[in-house]
Order: C-alpha cells, then sequence, then structure tokens
C-alpha cells in the first residue's frame, strides 16, 4: 500500500461510476474489490464495510456541494434569502451529482440494510449545513434549528 498512499481517495472516486452504473443496492462487496484492485483483508482493515466506503463517497460529494453552496452564498446579509438560495443551490448540486442524484432517488426504496447509511448521512449534512452557516448563525436561531435545517435539508 506504501506504492499508493491514495488508495482511499482513489478506492472512493474509482467506486463512482460503478455506483452510478449498477445503482447503490446492486453493488457487490466483489465488485469494489476489483474495481479497488485491494485484498478483501485490506478492503476491510481501512474501509471496515461497504457501507462506510459508500459512507465516504457520500461524504466526499456532499463536501463538495457544501463548499459550493458557501461560495454562491458568500456576501449575502439576509438570512432568509440565505437559507432560500442555498435551497436552490443545493438541489442543482444534486442534480448535477450523479451520485448524490442517484441517493437520493433511491433513498426512499434502499432496503432496511441501509439503515446506518441513510442516518449517518442525515448527520453529515446537517453538520455540514450547520458548519457553513456558522457565520450568518445567530443565537436566537438556535430555538429553531431543526426547522431551519429542514428548510434546506429535505429528505
Amino acid at each position: 500500500m506504501s506504492e499508493n498512499s491514495n488508495f482511499v481517495l482513489d478506492t472512493v472516486e474509482g467506486i463512482k461510476p460503478l455506483l452510478i452504473s449498477k445503482g447503490f443496492k446492486a453493488v457487490t462487496l466483489n465488485d469494489v474489490l476489483e474495481i479497488a484492485q485491494l485484498p478483501r483483508s485490506t478492503f476491510f482493515e481501512y474501509f471496515g464495510s461497504v457501507g462506510q466506503l459508500y459512507e465516504l463517497v457520500l461524504y466526499s460529494e456532499l463536501s463538495a456541494c457544501y463548499q459550493a453552496i458557501y461560495t454562491k452564498i458568500e456576501g449575502i446579509l439576509d438570512f432568509d434569502v440565505l437559507l432560500e438560495k442555498a435551497k436552490k443551490y443545493r438541489a442543482q448540486f444534486i442534480v448535477e451529482s450523479k451520485v448524490l442524484s442517484l441517493y437520493f432517488q433511491s433513498y426512499s426504496k434502499l432496503p432496511m440494510r441501509f439503515g446506518k447509511l441513510k442516518r449517518t448521512v442525515v448527520e453529515m449534512e446537517r453538520e455540514m449545513f450547520l458548519f457553513v452557516f456558522s457565520e450568518w448563525w445567530k443565537p436566537e436561531h438556535n430555538k429553531n434549528k431543526e426547522s431551519i435545517v429542514q428548510r434546506v435539508i429535505q429528505y
């Protein structure tokens, strides 16, 4: 592994086309091992499970989404306008990201074994939202935190 110190990132990026072509439910461990060109033991040592690899893939995509949102909303002072713009930009990014688009389209149809992934992604996105908006967040927003988050993030 020392020959390629970026194999985790390479695996995360390499799995995206497979997810797009087969879907989250249809990708098997053997598919992942073939794409990653890793022995099973090394895969489990670094990723733990296919679900945890999916978490990294979705984290990568959501991070790019929220970086793009931040860039586009920078300079907006009105909090309500800011939220509406963020909601719009999030929706646009999801459409443009084949991985996120696939994930959110199949979200309600994912079987129970994806429950942990779904909960993790919701929490991950919530934390990204709060981090990006921390610059504009005021103490009075705390009493309505969840409803504010839900104005932008809807599953």
